[in-house]
C-alpha cells in the first residue's frame, strides 16, 4: 500500500527516536495532535463496509483518505462521499432512547462526510482498501476535515489525540471514534471506548443543543455488566493540605495512592474541573510536568515514571489553586463545588481520607470525618479531619454560624444555621424548631428502621443555595428550609437529605444507572418519615399526589422542560438529564423511583397482609451492602426473596420500561348484586401485569379491598359480597397504590 511508502517518515513524527526532552508519550500526543491534512493516501470505495457492535456503516461511493501514522499504519481517516450509517440499538430501553432523538428505533443515517480515529485501524478492518495515490486535498475536503477533527476538543471537551495514544499504549486496540456528518452542523457519534463500563456510546450533536447529547450507551459484552465496574485502578486514599482563602485563590495539595488492577499501567486519569491551575505533579511521577491538563476543559492525565503492574501501589500528588467560594454579603462563603472540588475517578469510588485544613479566624468550621486535631498556627486556624473508613467523596462548609444542639441520647446532633435565622430573641423562629425536628425526628426514624448510623456525629449547615446536599456525616440544606415550613415539601426536603447517610453513604450507588438506589430511597424514605413518624398519612397522600402529577404530566418542572414519564426509563439514571428535557431527571429519578417503592411496597405489604415486610427488606438491604458500592440487581435480588415469581415482571415494567398503563375502568352490578368489573390496560407491554386494588363499600357502611391481577388488554372479575350486604359504590385504585395515567 502507498502509505507503506511515508509511513516511515510518519512514524518518526508520531514517535521520535530520541526525543530531546520529555516522553516518548508526550511527544506522540503533540504530534498526533498537530499533524497535518496537507498530504494524505487516498482510496476510492463503492460499497464498502465497517461492521461495528450494534451498527454498520456502508460506504455507498467515495474517497477515503488516510493520515496521521503511527507504525506503519494511519490512525485517522476521513471520507468523502455517500454513505449510510445503521445503529441497532441493543434493548427496549436504548430503543426509546434513540426514537426520541432521531423519530425511528433504528438509526438509519445518510451521510456525506465521516471522520474516523483510531487506536489500531485493523482492529476494525479485515481489510484496507487499496491506495492509489498519496497526494494533497482540495480545499473544500481540507476545510471540511479541520471542522470535524475540532469537534472533540471544540464541543465534546474531549482530548482525542491524547486518548488515542493511551489506548496504543496501552494494548487497547478496538479504541474508536466515528463522526457521521449529515451537512454541515449535524453530527452523530459513535464512540467505543475500551476503558468504559459501557464501551459504546452514541452521540448526536447539531444546532438544537447547547452540548453533544449523550442518545445511548451501552457494553460490548453484556454478562454481569450491570454487577461489575471496569477499572484501571483503586483510588484507595487521598491526603490533603488545604490552605483555604476566602476572598482569593486556595492553595490545594493533594496525595492518591492507587492499586493498579489491570496488567500494565503507564498513566492515570482522573475527572477534575476545568480552569483549575495545577502548579506541579509528585510521587511516582515522570517529572513535575508530566501531565495532561488544558485550562478550560475538565479533564487531567497524569504520567507515571513507570509501567506499572497489577497488584502494585502508586502514589501520585499534585499541588493546584482555584477560587472555591462564591460570595455573599449576608450569607458569607458558599462552595462552587460541593463535592467535586478534587481529582476523583469513576462514577462512585471508596476511599479513605485525612485532610489538612487551614483558614481566617473567624469562622465556624465544618467537614466530612472525623475531628483528629486543632490548633492555631500563624494566625489562622489548623483542622486535622480523617474518614475512619472508605467514604465516597468528601466536603466541607464554614462561615459565620450560629448553632444549635439538637437533643439525642444516640450521638450529637448540631445544626448550624446562618446569621439572622434566628431572629427574635424573645419568640425564636418556629421554622428552626421544626427543621430541627425533622432532621432529629428523621435520624431516629431511619437508625430505628434501617441500619446503625456510620458516623460519630451528624452536622447540618445551612447554605446559600436552593438545594440540598448529603455528604458523610454532613447535611447541607438550603437557607430556605430555615424560614418557612410548606408540609409536604421543607420537611420532606430535610429528612431527604438525612435519609442520604443511608442511601448514599450506607448503600453506595456503584454506577450512574444506580442513581436512584440513592434518590428515589431517600425521597420515599423522607415520605414514609412523614407517614409513620410525624404520624401524617394525610401529608403522604399530598406527596403521592404531586409525584404523581409530576410523573404523568408534560411542561415544566423545578423550573426546566418535562415530559414526564415520557423521558425515559429509570435505569437510564444520569442520562435523563439530556437537553430534551432536564427536569425530568428529578421528575423520574426521584419522584418516578419514589413511586415505584411505593408500588413495591403495596405488592409487598398490602396484597399478602405482611405489614411491615417494605420497611424489613429495606433494612436488610441496608444491612447486606453496608458500605458497599451496590448495583440496581441488588436490590432486585433481595426484592425476589420477597416478590418472588412477580418480581421479574414487576422490574420490568417499572424500572426497565418507560410507559405507564392507561386503563379503562368500568363495573356493572347484577341483578344479584354480583359486581361484574372491566379493566382494560392499554398503551404498555404485551407482558404487563400487576395487581390492582378495587374497593367495595357496603349498605352497612363497611368496606373491602380487594386486589386483582390484571394484564394487558381486557380483563373481567366478578365480586360476590357477603351475605347480607349490598354493594353501594365501587372505587378503583382510591389510595393510587399503582401509577396509572
Amino acid at each position: 500500500m502507498l502509505w507503506k511508502v511515508i509511513a516511515v517518515l510518519g512514524a518518526l513524527l508520531i514517535f521520535p527516536a530520541r526525543p530531546a526532552s520529555g516522553s516518548d508519550f508526550k511527544k506522540a500526543v503533540e504530534n498526533l495532535a498537530d499533524y497535518s491534512f496537507d498530504s494524505a493516501a487516498v482510496a476510492h470505495v463503492s460499497d464498502f463496509e465497517l461492521n461495528l457492535p450494534y451498527g454498520m456503516a456502508n460506504f455507498k461511493e467515495g474517497k477515503f483518505y488516510f493520515c496521521a501514522f503511527i507504525d506503519d499504519e494511519p490512525t485517522a481517516m476521513y471520507f468523502d462521499g455517500i454513505g449510510t450509517f445503521y445503529y441497532y440499538p441493543p434493548d427496549e430501553i436504548e430503543i426509546q432512547q434513540v426514537r426520541r432523538f432521531y423519530d425511528e428505533d433504528t438509526l438509519n443515517l445518510h451521510f456525506d462526510r465521516a471522520y474516523f480515529a483510531f487506536a489500531d485501524i485493523k482492529a476494525w478492518f479485515d481489510s484496507l482498501p487499496k491506495t492509489e495515490s498519496f497526494n494533497k486535498p482540495k480545499y473544500r475536503t481540507r476545510t471540511s476535515w479541520e471542522q470535524m477533527i475540532g469537534i472533540p476538543d471544540n464541543a465534546f471537551k474531549y482530548d482525542l489525540p491524547l486518548n488515542i495514544v493511551q489506548a496504543r499504549f496501552d494494548g487497547q486496540k478496538r479504541f474508536l471514534w466515528a463522526d457521521f456528518a449529515d451537512g454541515k452542523f449535524n453530527h452523530t457519534v459513535y464512540h467505543f471506548d475500551p476503558y468504559d463500563n459501557e464501551e459504546i456510546s452514541l452521540f448526536k450533536y447539531s444546532p438544537e443543543f447547547i452540548s453533544p447529547q449523550l442518545v445511548s450507551s451501552y457494553p460490548a459484552d453484556e454478562p454481569d455488566w450491570k454487577k461489575e465496574i471496569k477499572r484501571r485502578c483503586d483510588l484507595f486514599r487521598y491526603d490533603f493540605d488545604l490552605e483555604l482563602s476566602t476572598y482569593a485563590r486556595s492553595d490545594i495539595s493533594c496525595k492518591m495512592s492507587l492499586e493498579v488492577e489491570q496488567d500494565s499501567l503507564k498513566t492515570v486519569d482522573f475527572a477534575f474541573p476545568d480552569n483549575y491551575k495545577i502548579d506541579r505533579i509528585w510521587g511516582d511521577v515522570l517529572d513535575s510536568l508530566s501531565f495532561f491538563k488544558k485550562k478550560d476543559r475538565p479533564g487531567l492525565m497524569i504520567e507515571l515514571s513507570r509501567v506499572f503492574h497489577k497488584g502494585d501501589t502508586v502514589t501520585v500528588g499534585l499541588d493546584y489553586r482555584t477560587n472555591l467560594f462564591y460570595h455573599f454579603i449576608r450569607f458569607g462563603v458558599v462552595q462552587k463545588r460541593l463535592t467535586r472540588w478534587y481529582p476523583y475517578q469513576g462514577y462512585r469510588q471508596l476511599s479513605d481520607y485525612s485532610m489538612r485544613y487551614s483558614l481566617d479566624k473567624g469562622y465556624r468550621f465544618i467537614s466530612v470525618g472525623d475531628l483528629v486535631s486543632d490548633s492555631v498556627e500563624g494566625g489562622r486556624l489548623i483542622f486535622h479531619y480523617a474518614t475512619a473508613d472508605p467514604v465516597a467523596y468528601i466536603s466541607l462548609n464554614y462561615g459565620v454560624f450560629d448553632s444549635i444542639e439538637v437533643k439525642n441520647p444516640e450521638l450529637p446532633i448540631t445544626i448550624y444555621i446562618l446569621p439572622g435565622i434566628n431572629d427574635s430573641p424573645i419568640f425564636g423562629n418556629p421554622n428552626l424548631e421544626k427543621t430541627s425536628e425533622d432532621v432529629s425526628g428523621s435520624f431516629q426514624f431511619y437508625r430505628e428502621h434501617f441500619a446503625p448510623y456510620r458516623f460519630k456525629r451528624l452536622d447540618v449547615a445551612a447554605m446559600a443555595v436552593m438545594y440540598g446536599q448529603g455528604s458523610p456525616g454532613v447535611v447541607h440544606l438550603p437557607y430556605i428550609v430555615f424560614s418557612r415550613s410548606l408540609e409536604g415539601y421543607d420537611d420532606k426536603l430535610r429528612a431527604h437529605e438525612v435519609a442520604h447517610q443511608w442511601w448514599g453513604h450506607i448503600v453506595n450507588p456503584a454506577t450512574y444507572r444506580d442513581v436512584w438506589l440513592s434518590e428515589g430511597l431517600a425521597e420515599y424514605s423522607a415520605a414514609m418519615y412523614i407517614e409513620q413518624g410525624k404520624k401524617r398519612p394525610d401529608i403522604m397522600w399530598q406527596v403521592l399526589n404531586q409525584w404523581h402529577k409530576d410523573i404523568v404530566e408534560s411542561g415544566k418542572a423545578y423550573g426546566k422542560r418535562s415530559v414526564g414519564y415520557k423521558a425515559g426509563a429509570l435505569f437510564l439514571g444520569e442520562r435523563l438529564k439530556s437537553e430534551l428535557s432536564q427536569g425530568d431527571f428529578i421528575v423520574l429519578i426521584y419522584s418516578k423511583a419514589a413511586y415505584m417503592l411505593h408500588m413495591l411496597r403495596y405488592e409487598i405489604e398490602t396484597v399478602p397482609k405482611r405489614p411491615g415486610a417494605f420497611m424489613e427488606m429495606l433494612s436488610e438491604f441496608a444491612h447486606r451492602n453496608y458500605n458497599k458500592l451496590t448495583f440496581t440487581d441488588d436490590f432486585i435480588d433481595l426484592a425476589r426473596e420477597y416478590l418472588g415469581e412477580r418480581t421479574d415482571s414487576f422490574f420490568d415494567q417499572w424500572l426497565f420500561d418507560w410507559r405507564i398503563p392507561k386503563i379503562k375502568k368500568g363495573h356493572e352490578i347484577s341483578k344479584d348484586g354480583t359486581a361484574i368489573l372491566n379493566l382494560e390496560v392499554k398503551e404498555v407491554d404485551a407482558d404487563f401485569a400487576s395487581y390492582y386494588p378495587v374497593r367495595f363499600d357496603f349498605n352497612n357502611r363497611t368496606s373491602i379491598m380487594v386486589h386483582y391481577l390484571v394484564s394487558s388488554g381486557e380483563n373481567s372479575f366478578e365480586f360476590s359480597p357477603p351475605p347480607g350486604k349490598e354493594i353501594t359504590k365501587v372505587y378503583f385504585n382510591p389510595n393510587k397504590d399503582i401509577l396509572e395515567k
